[in-house]
């Protein structure tokens, strides 16, 4: 019998005796494990307490080998039904009594064990027992038992659980006839329910339900199965009905295929795109109703797209009307498949994509028109105008499609030339070598647009009858057009012999090619009239310029003597001045009365002002000639201050001033500038404020206007109560040699050059410089000059320590000025310093040779050998003596070119004449530390 083919009732009634069965089956087996070992642990504790029984009553015997005793000992063990053999050995192994069960096929004991406990053999157990005295043990007693009674016990039960398990199976079969009835009878009727909808397709039947138990659940279930079924059934209704609107409505092709292409459905939709019904179309492949290179490339791809079965969008195809023309459809597809997987075809849809097409060709052709007119102007760049007319024909011809391509210039109104053709139109020609020179009459076709005043497009020349001149290429299409400028006709452009009719679009471009190349005839034609009028221009600039050359290079000659003169006056100006500064300075250490000390110093303040003014002079030389450069370094605005305090200190308290200061807490301790000439500002400001002021006082203010994180702006104010200037004036005093009046010359003195000179440097600061004054009440002249802050890693250094002690040190002086040598050794002389004299530089090298020198102090403007050459050949000495020895240049040659020089030969340092002695002394510990 098939289970899985028997009815439910036959299947209740094995399900229910099947699980009677092994649930008392399992039940009578775990009962009957479970008796059996409860048996077997009984009857085993109660030989394991005869054993030991017997054990202690055969002490005695052991103790005086009392066989009879312990043979009785022993005998009294086999009451028991299940010991079949009783064994008392001696402490030595040998047998002092047993008993062995007749019954048994036992003949003898077995050797005395040799450890006590219970030992399981096949049919029975062993008791080793140990018989003890006196916490010793004496002798050992060995009990077998067997499993007779046990097993004969385990099979009555076996016999009675057989009978148990039969009489249960009985009941539970006849129980489950009655059970089947309760499950079966409402099952069946859901079967004949299901059978009647199967057949009658009627969904509107209802199953009944009788019980609230799972069947009850069951019938609930299919009921509301069925209603689904009928709610599935009116939407897939609907759904019909709404496809069958949509492929009605919808002007898309929807259609189904199998896997060879052959059409299953079609929407009626397909009779007005492509003009045939349905009905036509269905049982016929697409590449049926495609030209025959589409359907052969179609063909390809949906072999390609069977075989993946996948799905497929934007697949654009050409078909065939009903009347031959031909539409651009756009196909997507999906494939779809039977229960097993099997591909059944696909389903898809197409839309006329034909207008887009046209479109989008339409803005190709018009992309790549505008991709070739870009080169063009590229072109007109780069080519020559025969050229350039070459390239726009050949390219007219390209965008056009054409094989010909001709330009004619219009001369008049009877007569036309050619300018150019292509080189392709060559290829097409009988001959190429006929004159260019024409009447307009003998070119037949290509002059309708020279008297229709318009362009011509003929697309079936075949039908025009029109001469051509001799060796013209037969004509088959063409374009004439005019080119106009002012309303005239001045070039005729034409191509022709296109594969396809000439378009709208193909005028259009051949126009705006035409122009382009009009535009740059024109072009050139004015290039060429502007190059002929710029040549004549270039004639007469080259001679003007010659003209300017000349004028510049005897201003040149005339600044450079200048320069030249300022700089030998500077240095015939500077050599004696430096000998009154030293003499001013030898005499300051002497021992003089009050009247002689104030004498020096009267002596020594004028030749620091003729310094002053001879550096004035320099710097203003230097910034008209645009020779002046700043040096940026890291300095203490505070300290500038106070040395132009002390410079100034002496002459203000001639005068009765006072001179005082104020800084701003804000104005950082290090700023980084051009601290020289800033000193030189704040110095001329000040010197001028001291020269008109009679009485009263003079203000140094120095104070922050914007301050930032890198850069600040820093602001010099020097207040005074003088003369003071009128407002028309105020804006002369910054003019190079500029004072009021004469009388103001003659009183107060001066050039009128310092602050002109600090205009200038306030200018190349960045910064700016003004005034406010009033007539006799005094001036205010503020400075504002942009100041970055030093960086920490920029602390300016110190001078160095001019106390230091220069006792032993031997220096070479080579000066060719006698008072210079003289007030030099004598100064060095106070320092300890011992100095040997040089007039000239071979004189120098001589004595160099002879002896070691510290230092060299070197002046450069000497008869024969100058410093410079004479520091070359220093240099160049094998001696170490003298290629080593420092070299400290001192001229009074103010010029940077000569600074410059002497470290380009070697010197190691230079100072300025007239210096301070403690300037000087500076530079000789500097170059000290250095070694």
């Amino acid at each position: 019998m098939n289970y899985f083919k028997s009815t439910i009732k036959i299947k209740l009634l094995m399900i229910i005796s099947v699980i009677t069965f092994i649930s008392l089956m399992a039940a009578m087996t775990v009962q009957y494990f479970y008796s059996r070992h409860t048996s077997t642990q009984t009857m085993l504790e109660e030989i394991a307490v005869l054993s030991k029984i017997a054990a202690d009553r055969s002490t005695a015997a052991i103790m005086f080998l009392d066989r009879k005793a312990a043979t009785e000992n022993m005998h009294a063990l086999g009451i028991h039904s299940n010991i079949d053999l009783a064994c008392l050995y001696l402490e030595n192994s040998d047998l002092l009594a047993f008993y062995i069960r007749s019954e048994t096929q036992i003949k003898t004991c077995p050797e005395m064990p040799e450890m006590t406990g219970s030992y399981f053999k096949n049919h029975y157990v062993d008791f080793v027992e140990p018989v003890i005295l006196d916490d010793k043990q004496i002798s050992i007693l060995l009990v077998r038992s067997n499993f007779n009674a046990l097993n004969s016990k385990n099979s009555d039960f076996l016999i009675i659980a057989a009978l148990t398990i039969m009489g249960a199976i009985l009941l539970g079969f006849l129980a489950a006839i009655r059970l089947q009835r309760l499950v079966s009878k409402p099952i069946q009727h859901l079967v004949n329910i299901t059978s009647n909808i199967t057949e009658t397709k009627n969904y509107d039947l209802y199953a009944e339900k009788d019980t609230e138990d799972e069947v009850g659940k069951l019938v609930d279930s299919f009921n509301k199965m069925l209603e689904t079924i009928r709610v599935r059934d009116k939407s897939l209704s609907e759904s019909r009905e709404r496809f069958r609107a949509l492929t009605e409505s919808t002007s898309d092709w929807i259609w189904e295929v199998d896997t060879k292409g052959v059409y299953t459905y079609s929407s009626p939709s397909v009779e007005q795109l492509l003009g045939y019904t349905p009905e036509e179309i269905i049982g016929r492949s697409p590449i049926d109703i495609m030209p025959a290179d589409e359907a052969e490339r179609i063909a390809k791809i949906f072999s390609g797209i069977i075989q993946s079965a996948l799905p497929f969008n934007y697949l654009e195809n050409i078909v065939l009307t009903r009347d031959g023309k031909k539409v651009v459809l756009e196909t997507n597809g999906v494939p779809f498949f039977d229960d097993s997987g099997k591909l059944l075809g696909y389903r898809g849809i197409d839309r006329n994509i034909t207008e887009r097409k046209q479109h989008e060709i339409l803005l190709s052709l018009q992309t790549r028109r505008a991709e070739a007119l870009l080169k063009l102007p590229l072109a007109a760049e780069n080519l020559d105008e025969e050229t350039f007319v070459q390239f726009g024909l050949e390219l007219a011809e390209d965008l056009t499609e054409s094989k010909i391509s001709f330009l004619h210039c219009v001369n008049d109104a009877h007569t036309i030339e050619l300018i150019t053709w292509s080189k392709r139109t060559l290829d097409h020609y009988y001959d190429a070598n006929y004159d260019k020179h024409y009447p307009i009459n003998e070119i037949g076709v290509w002059a309708d647009a020279l008297r229709l005043q318009k362009t011509v497009v003929i697309n079936d020349y075949e039908n025009h009858n029109h001469s051509l001149p001799d060796g013209h290429t037969e004509l088959k299409r063409l374009i004439s057009l005019p080119v106009y400028d002012e309303g005239k006709i001045v070039l005729l452009i034409g191509v022709g012999n296109k594969v396809n009719d000439y378009t709208d679009f193909d005028v259009e471009t051949l126009k705006l090619i035409s122009n382009e190349i009009w535009r740059v005839i024109q072009r050139r034609s004015s290039e060429r009239q502007l190059k002929e009028h710029q040549d004549h221009l270039e004639q007469q600039v080259e001679e003007r310029t010659s003209q300017l050359e000349k004028a510049s290079e005897r201003a040149e000659s005339a600044n450079k003597s200048k320069s030249l003169f300022l700089a030998n006056m500077s240095h015939e100006i500077r050599t004696p001045l430096h000998g009154v500064i030293g003499i001013s300075q030898l005499l300051s250490l002497q021992d003089f009365k009050p009247v002689q000390k104030e004498m020096v110093e009267k002596l020594s303040f004028s030749a620091q002002l003729l310094q002053r003014l001879i550096n004035n002079i320099l710097d203003l030389s230097k910034i008209e000639a645009g020779k002046l450069n700043l040096k940026y370094d890291n300095y203490k605005p505070r300290k500038i201050v106070n040395e132009c305090l002390v410079a100034c200190k002496n002459q203000a308290v001639e005068k009765g001033l006072q001179i005082t200061s104020y800084i701003d807490q804000s104005v950082p301790d290090f700023l980084f500038g051009d601290s020289n000439h800033l000193s030189q500002i704040l110095l001329n400001l000040v010197n001028n404020a001291v020269k008109f002021t009679e009485s009263g006082t003079i203000s140094i203010n120095v104070d922050i206007i914007e301050d930032a994180e890198v850069e600040i702006l820093l602001q010099l104010s020097v207040i005074d109560t003088g003369i003071g200037i009128s407002e028309d004036d105020q804006q002369k005093i910054f003019t190079n040699f500029t004072q009021l009046d004469n009388n103001m010359t003659r009183r107060y003195g001066g050039t009128g050059l310092g602050l002109s000179i600090c205009k200038h440097l306030v200018d190349m600061m960045g910064g700016n410089i003004r005034v406010q004054s009033t007539l006799g009440e005094g001036s205010h002249f503020i400075c504002q000059i942009p100041m970055k802050r030093a960086t920490k890693t920029d602390v300016p250094i110190e001078k160095i320590n001019i106390s230091a002690n220069y006792h032993g040190l031997h220096i070479l002086l080579v000066d060719d000025d006698e008072i210079n040598r003289y007030f030099t050794k004598n100064l060095f002389e106070t320092e300890g310093v011992q100095v040997t004299l040089a007039e000239s530089g071979k004189k120098a090298l001589e004595i160099a040779e002879q002896e070691v020198f510290d230092l060299v102090l070197m002046d450069l403007h000497m008869p024969d050998l100058n410093g410079w050459d004479t520091t070359r050949l220093f240099r160049a000495s094998s001696l170490p003596q003298l290629s080593r020895v420092p070299i400290i240049g001192v001229t009074a040659d103010a010029l940077k070119e000569s600074y410059e020089l002497c470290l380009e030969v070697g010197m190691n340092s230079v100072v300025l004449k007239p210096f301070k002695f403690t300037d000087l002394l500076q530079q000789i510990q500097f170059l000290k530390d250095i070694q």
